[in-house]
Protein backbone atom coordinates (compact mmCIF):
# COMPACT_ATOMS: atom_id res chain seq x y z
CA UNK A 1 0.00 0.00 0.00
CA UNK A 2 2.87 2.36 0.73
CA UNK A 3 6.00 2.75 -1.31
CA UNK A 4 9.35 3.60 0.21
CA UNK A 5 10.63 7.06 -0.53
CA UNK A 6 9.57 10.66 -0.25
CA UNK A 7 5.84 11.19 -0.08
CA UNK A 8 5.94 14.86 -0.99
CA UNK A 9 5.75 18.37 0.36
CA UNK A 10 3.28 21.19 0.86
CA UNK A 11 4.10 24.85 0.97
CA UNK A 12 7.81 24.02 0.96
CA UNK A 13 7.58 21.88 4.09
CA UNK A 14 8.91 18.36 3.60
CA UNK A 15 6.79 15.45 4.74
CA UNK A 16 8.26 12.04 5.47
CA UNK A 17 8.49 8.99 3.24
CA UNK A 18 7.38 5.62 4.49
CA UNK A 19 10.93 4.78 5.53
CA UNK A 20 10.75 7.53 8.16
CA UNK A 21 7.22 6.84 9.37
CA UNK A 22 6.65 5.14 12.70
CA UNK A 23 5.34 1.56 12.33
CA UNK A 24 2.28 2.46 14.42
CA UNK A 25 1.45 5.26 11.99
CA UNK A 26 1.79 2.91 9.01
CA UNK A 27 -0.49 0.38 10.73
CA UNK A 28 -3.06 3.13 11.38
CA UNK A 29 -2.98 4.31 7.75
CA UNK A 30 -3.57 0.74 6.59
CA UNK A 31 -6.87 0.74 8.52
CA UNK A 32 -8.10 3.93 6.85
CA UNK A 33 -10.48 3.52 3.92
CA UNK A 34 -9.14 6.71 2.30
CA UNK A 35 -5.45 7.42 2.60
CA UNK A 36 -4.41 10.67 4.28
CA UNK A 37 -2.71 13.45 2.39
CA UNK A 38 1.06 13.69 2.86
CA UNK A 39 0.61 16.64 5.21
CA UNK A 40 -1.86 14.74 7.37
CA UNK A 41 0.41 11.70 7.39
CA UNK A 42 3.14 13.91 8.79
CA UNK A 43 0.83 15.35 11.47
CA UNK A 44 -0.35 11.91 12.54
CA UNK A 45 3.15 10.48 12.54
CA UNK A 46 4.47 13.38 14.61
CA UNK A 47 1.69 12.95 17.15
CA UNK A 48 2.32 9.22 17.51
CA UNK A 49 6.09 9.66 17.84
CA UNK A 50 5.57 12.42 20.41
CA UNK A 51 3.14 10.28 22.43
CA UNK A 52 5.64 7.45 22.42
CA UNK A 53 8.41 9.79 23.51
CA UNK A 54 6.28 11.02 26.41
CA UNK A 55 5.52 7.45 27.52
CA UNK A 56 1.82 7.93 26.74
CA UNK A 57 1.40 5.53 23.82
CA UNK A 58 2.23 2.22 25.49
CA UNK A 59 0.08 3.15 28.49
CA UNK A 60 -3.01 3.87 26.36
CA UNK A 61 -5.90 1.51 25.74
CA UNK A 62 -7.36 3.92 23.24
CA UNK A 63 -6.60 7.22 21.57
CA UNK A 64 -9.38 8.61 19.40
CA UNK A 65 -8.90 11.65 17.18
CA UNK A 66 -12.30 12.77 15.98
CA UNK A 67 -10.84 15.86 14.30
CA UNK A 68 -10.20 13.65 11.29
CA UNK A 69 -10.34 13.81 7.52
CA UNK A 70 -13.45 11.67 7.16
CA UNK A 71 -16.07 9.83 9.19
CA UNK A 72 -14.37 6.42 8.86
CA UNK A 73 -10.98 7.67 10.08
CA UNK A 74 -12.80 9.43 12.93
CA UNK A 75 -13.92 6.10 14.40
CA UNK A 76 -10.47 4.51 14.65
CA UNK A 77 -8.63 3.79 17.87
CA UNK A 78 -5.09 4.79 16.93
CA UNK A 79 -3.46 2.43 19.41
CA UNK A 80 -4.98 -0.89 18.34
CA UNK A 81 -7.76 -2.34 16.23
CA UNK A 82 -10.05 -2.63 19.27
CA UNK A 83 -12.47 -0.15 20.85
CA UNK A 84 -13.14 1.65 17.59
CA UNK A 85 -15.96 4.16 17.95
CA UNK A 86 -19.52 3.28 17.05
CA UNK A 87 -21.72 6.30 16.24
CA UNK A 88 -25.18 5.89 17.74
CA UNK A 89 -28.14 7.75 16.19
CA UNK A 90 -26.00 9.79 13.81
CA UNK A 91 -23.95 12.25 15.86
CA UNK A 92 -22.71 15.12 13.70
CA UNK A 93 -19.21 14.76 12.29
CA UNK A 94 -17.39 17.81 10.92
CA UNK A 95 -14.15 17.32 8.98
CA UNK A 96 -11.09 18.37 11.00
CA UNK A 97 -13.23 19.54 13.90
CA UNK A 98 -14.82 16.58 15.69
CA UNK A 99 -18.14 15.02 16.62
CA UNK A 100 -21.12 16.42 18.50
CA UNK A 101 -24.26 14.74 19.76
CA UNK A 102 -27.74 16.21 19.79
CA UNK A 103 -28.06 16.17 23.58
CA UNK A 104 -30.86 13.66 23.33
CA UNK A 105 -30.12 10.43 21.46
CA UNK A 106 -26.81 10.62 19.58
CA UNK A 107 -23.34 9.85 20.91
CA UNK A 108 -20.20 7.72 20.39
CA UNK A 109 -19.91 4.31 22.03
CA UNK A 110 -16.27 3.40 22.62
CA UNK A 111 -16.98 -0.25 23.38
CA UNK A 112 -14.33 0.06 26.11
CA UNK A 113 -15.61 -1.23 29.45
CA UNK A 114 -13.28 -0.43 32.38
CA UNK A 115 -14.99 -3.10 34.49
CA UNK A 116 -14.13 -5.86 32.01
CA UNK A 117 -10.43 -5.87 33.00
CA UNK A 118 -7.42 -6.64 30.85
CA UNK A 119 -6.72 -2.96 30.24
CA UNK A 120 -3.98 -0.44 30.91
CA UNK A 121 -6.77 1.38 32.77
CA UNK A 122 -7.05 -0.13 36.24
CA UNK A 123 -8.71 0.99 39.46
CA UNK A 124 -5.68 2.72 40.97
CA UNK A 125 -3.85 3.62 37.77
CA UNK A 126 -6.20 5.22 35.29
CA UNK A 127 -6.59 8.20 33.00
CA UNK A 128 -9.40 9.70 30.94
CA UNK A 129 -9.32 12.86 28.85
CA UNK A 130 -11.26 14.66 26.15
CA UNK A 131 -10.69 17.75 24.02
CA UNK A 132 -13.78 19.95 23.86
CA UNK A 133 -14.24 22.58 21.14
CA UNK A 134 -17.63 24.03 22.10
CA UNK A 135 -17.59 27.41 23.80
CA UNK A 136 -20.73 27.71 25.92
CA UNK A 137 -22.11 29.00 29.18
CA UNK A 138 -21.61 26.94 32.32
CA UNK A 139 -23.86 23.91 32.43
CA UNK A 140 -23.80 20.47 34.05
CA UNK A 141 -23.04 18.59 30.82
CA UNK A 142 -21.16 15.29 30.81
CA UNK A 143 -18.87 15.00 27.78
CA UNK A 144 -17.26 11.60 28.43
CA UNK A 145 -17.52 8.75 30.90
CA UNK A 146 -19.47 5.88 32.41
CA UNK A 147 -21.23 4.80 35.59
CA UNK A 148 -21.76 1.10 36.16
CA UNK A 149 -23.92 1.35 39.27
CA UNK A 150 -20.88 1.15 41.54
CA UNK A 151 -17.96 3.10 40.08
CA UNK A 152 -18.05 6.28 37.99
CA UNK A 153 -15.62 8.14 35.77
CA UNK A 154 -16.93 11.32 34.22
CA UNK A 155 -15.82 14.69 32.85
CA UNK A 156 -17.97 17.83 33.03
CA UNK A 157 -15.85 20.66 31.55
CA UNK A 158 -17.80 23.72 32.72
CA UNK A 159 -20.28 23.44 35.57
CA UNK A 160 -21.17 26.74 37.28
CA UNK A 161 -17.75 28.21 36.32
CA UNK A 162 -15.96 25.05 37.47
CA UNK A 163 -14.72 21.81 35.96
CA UNK A 164 -16.29 18.83 37.71
CA UNK A 165 -14.94 15.30 37.49
CA UNK A 166 -15.48 11.91 39.12
CA UNK A 167 -12.90 9.20 38.80
CA UNK A 168 -13.09 5.55 39.82
CA UNK A 169 -15.29 6.42 42.78
CA UNK A 170 -18.98 6.61 43.65
CA UNK A 171 -20.33 10.05 44.52
CA UNK A 172 -17.26 12.09 45.37
CA UNK A 173 -16.25 14.70 42.82
CA UNK A 174 -13.39 17.00 42.00
CA UNK A 175 -14.31 20.63 41.38
CA UNK A 176 -11.72 23.11 40.15
CA UNK A 177 -12.03 26.60 38.63
CA UNK A 178 -12.33 26.34 34.86
CA UNK A 179 -11.32 29.05 32.36
CA UNK A 180 -14.21 27.94 30.14
CA UNK A 181 -15.72 24.96 28.39
CA UNK A 182 -13.01 24.42 25.76
CA UNK A 183 -9.67 22.64 25.67
CA UNK A 184 -8.25 19.40 27.04
CA UNK A 185 -9.79 18.12 30.29
CA UNK A 186 -8.12 15.19 32.06
CA UNK A 187 -8.38 13.14 35.22
CA UNK A 188 -5.81 10.71 36.66
CA UNK A 189 -5.68 8.32 39.59
CA UNK A 190 -2.44 6.72 40.79
CA UNK A 191 -3.52 5.56 44.26
CA UNK A 192 -6.56 4.43 46.22
CA UNK A 193 -6.97 7.64 48.24
CA UNK A 194 -7.34 10.48 45.73
CA UNK A 195 -7.28 11.55 42.10
CA UNK A 196 -6.08 14.60 40.16
CA UNK A 197 -7.68 16.92 37.61
CA UNK A 198 -6.07 18.95 34.82
CA UNK A 199 -7.32 21.63 32.48
CA UNK A 200 -5.25 22.32 29.37
CA UNK A 201 -2.33 20.41 30.85
CA UNK A 202 -2.16 22.44 34.04
CA UNK A 203 -4.23 23.57 37.06
CA UNK A 204 -3.71 20.36 39.02
CA UNK A 205 -6.26 19.87 41.79
CA UNK A 206 -6.42 16.85 44.08
CA UNK A 207 -9.66 15.30 45.29
CA UNK A 208 -9.66 13.09 48.37
CA UNK A 209 -11.80 10.19 47.23
CA UNK A 210 -11.38 6.47 47.86
CA UNK A 211 -11.30 4.36 44.72
CA UNK A 212 -13.99 1.86 43.81
CA UNK A 213 -13.22 -0.79 41.22
CA UNK A 214 -15.38 -0.72 38.09
CA UNK A 215 -17.62 -3.74 37.66
CA UNK A 216 -19.69 -5.13 34.82
CA UNK A 217 -19.45 -4.22 31.18
CA UNK A 218 -20.70 -0.62 30.99
CA UNK A 219 -18.71 1.01 28.16
CA UNK A 220 -17.42 4.58 28.10
CA UNK A 221 -19.44 7.02 25.98
CA UNK A 222 -18.20 10.19 24.28
CA UNK A 223 -20.53 13.18 23.70
CA UNK A 224 -22.13 12.18 26.97
CA UNK A 225 -21.93 9.56 29.69
CA UNK A 226 -23.20 6.01 30.02
CA UNK A 227 -25.17 6.50 33.22
CA UNK A 228 -25.98 3.01 34.38
CA UNK A 229 -26.97 1.96 30.88
CA UNK A 230 -28.89 5.16 30.14
CA UNK A 231 -27.15 7.75 27.92
CA UNK A 232 -27.00 11.25 29.43
CA UNK A 233 -25.84 13.33 26.52
CA UNK A 234 -24.20 16.55 25.41
CA UNK A 235 -24.20 18.80 22.35
CA UNK A 236 -20.52 19.70 22.75
CA UNK A 237 -18.12 19.02 19.89
CA UNK A 238 -15.40 16.58 20.96
CA UNK A 239 -12.16 16.31 18.97
CA UNK A 240 -10.03 13.84 20.97
CA UNK A 241 -10.25 11.26 23.71
CA UNK A 242 -7.86 8.98 25.59
CA UNK A 243 -8.26 6.14 28.08
CA UNK A 244 -5.33 4.36 29.71
CA UNK A 245 -3.21 4.15 32.82
CA UNK A 246 -2.42 7.23 34.88
CA UNK A 247 -0.32 10.09 33.56
CA UNK A 248 1.99 12.15 35.74
CA UNK A 249 1.77 15.93 36.01
CA UNK A 250 4.66 16.24 33.55
CA UNK A 251 2.96 13.86 31.14
CA UNK A 252 -0.30 15.80 31.36
CA UNK A 253 1.56 18.92 30.24
CA UNK A 254 3.12 16.94 27.41
CA UNK A 255 -0.21 15.43 26.39
CA UNK A 256 -1.79 18.85 26.12
CA UNK A 257 1.13 20.15 24.06
CA UNK A 258 0.99 17.14 21.71
CA UNK A 259 -2.76 17.24 21.22
CA UNK A 260 -2.76 21.02 20.80
CA UNK A 261 -0.07 20.76 18.12
CA UNK A 262 -2.20 18.32 16.12
CA UNK A 263 -5.32 20.42 16.56
CA UNK A 264 -3.43 23.51 15.41
CA UNK A 265 -2.23 21.56 12.38
CA UNK A 266 -5.79 20.81 11.25
CA UNK A 267 -7.24 24.14 12.40
CA UNK A 268 -9.24 22.74 15.31
CA UNK A 269 -7.30 24.30 18.16
CA UNK A 270 -9.15 26.24 20.86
Amino acid sequence: MFGVGTIGSLGGAAVPGTASLDPAAIALFARMTSQPTPTRMALINTMIVSLKGAGLWSTSDAIWVMAAADSQAMTLNWVQNLYNLTPVNSPTFVVDRGVSGDGSTSYLNTGLSPGAGGLQYSTNSCHMSCYVRTSRAANSVYDMGFYDGSSATAIVPFDASNNFSRFCDDISGLTQPSPGSTGLFSVDRDNSANFRGYIRGASETVSVSSSIAPVGTAPVYICGINLGGTPTLSTDQIAFGRVGSQASAAQEAQLYSIVQAYMTGVGANV
